[in-house]
């Protein structure tokens, strides 16, 4: 429906998808990001779930933008 995606899926439209976004601990440091959404799981059973995958220089900002605020969070809680 974007004609700004150039005929590939487009995964925003309502903004349902990315506001039901939540972060889940997986143990030895991994974590799954995954919607509430409804249509997620319909969006992974008919695209896959590669779909939904980030490259290696979007996993790193996002780490990079994590980090910044664990250490945000700890200056709060120490009072510096």
């Amino acid at each position: 429906m974007n004609p700004t995606a150039g005929g590939n899926v487009d995964l925003i439209y309502s903004g349902a998808l990315n506001e039901g976004l939540g972060l889940t601990y997986r143990g030895d440091g991994r974590f799954t990001i995954f919607s509430s959404d409804e249509k997620a799981v319909m969006i992974a059973e008919k695209y896959g779930l590669g779909v939904y995958m980030i490259t290696d220089k979007e996993e790193l900002e996002i780490v990079n933008i994590a980090m910044a605020e664990v250490n945000k969070q700890i200056f709060n809680f120490v009072g510096l």
